[in-house]
């Protein structure tokens, strides 16, 4: 339902390319970002200045790399107490890191009250945490939530978001909302400057997912997508679903590739309990 991205490169900035202007025959209200705004070069935004994190990636070298990485099976970077972190056991919360931080669940539902950004209405149905938000410093996961709600809100500290990159001072207070969509449709509302990109423009995430023994779709290298606040949702899908706040350094995934794991699938029944037996 969204505009597609033209593959033409931005005329200010490396990687960043303008979406197409022409409207998607099967779009449903979710569009590409307009073309004056995506042209923008990073540091050119109206919040002063903040910046893309897509430094020196080169989209049409990032298949390549990633081949590279993934045959190694590559190993997770190793923590401050020496330790491998594996993506697959990154915390759900709390998280003590000074990169990343996330919201008490009891406390994620009052954000839409407290909210200085306007909270879409809620969708016919929630997300089952099936699909995982996983947040990748380099090789090392630092955080995976499971999506549980319609509207999961990204910033720079958790007063007015559910998780916070810490990591630059160009992430915004509020910087990036998550949204979902019955039947299971994602897509990110940029609050703040975003880069929605491929998972084959991040190597080192590809080789996580590899050492997984995740089956990624076959995928072109995918020139990223600037977008602000002006601009209309980006709809996520299993080729392009990764995003970055600013001049962040961390890559969040949203998760479209992965089988979902044991404890999801087990914490999704137990949640369905109660209401089938309520139902009965």
């Amino acid at each position: 339902g969204l505009a597609s991205p033209s593959p033409a490169a931005s005329e200010h900035g490396e990687g960043v390319a303008s979406p197409s202007q022409e409207a998607d025959p099967h779009a449903t209200g979710l569009a590409s970002p307009s073309p004056e705004r995506a042209a923008v070069a990073p540091g050119g935004g109206p919040d002063g200045g903040s910046d893309v994190a897509a430094d020196g990636a080169a989209e049409t070298s990032a298949a390549d790399q990633a081949e590279g990485d993934g045959a190694d099976g590559a190993e997770a970077k190793p923590d401050q107490d020496g330790e491998k972190s594996e993506g697959s056991d990154a915390a759900e919360a709390p998280v003590d890191d000074p990169r990343v931080a996330v919201r008490p669940k009891e406390e994620w539902s009052s954000l839409r009250a407290s909210s200085p950004w306007s909270f879409p209405d809620a969708p016919a149905s929630e997300p089952d945490g099936s699909i995982r938000l996983r947040v990748f410093d380099g090789r090392e996961e630092v955080l995976s939530v499971s999506v549980k709600e319609s509207v999961l809100v990204l910033g720079a500290s958790l007063e007015h978001a559910h998780v916070a990159d810490k990591t630059h001072d160009s992430v915004k207070q509020q910087h990036v909302a998550l949204l979902f969509e019955s039947p299971g449709n994602f897509s990110v509302q940029a609050i703040g400057e975003i880069s929605v990109s491929a998972i084959v423009s991040h190597p080192q995430v590809v080789s996580v997912l590899r050492a997984e023994q995740q089956t990624l779709p076959p995928s072109a290298p995918m020139p990223a997508v600037l977008a602000m606040s002006e601009d209309e949702p980006l709809r996520l899908d299993q080729q392009r679903c990764c995003f970055m706040l600013a001049r962040s350094r961390l890559v969040f995934l949203l998760d479209l590739i992965s089988s979902p794991r044991k404890e999801d699938v087990a914490a999704k029944k137990t949640d369905e309990e109660p209401l089938a037996k309520a139902a009965a």
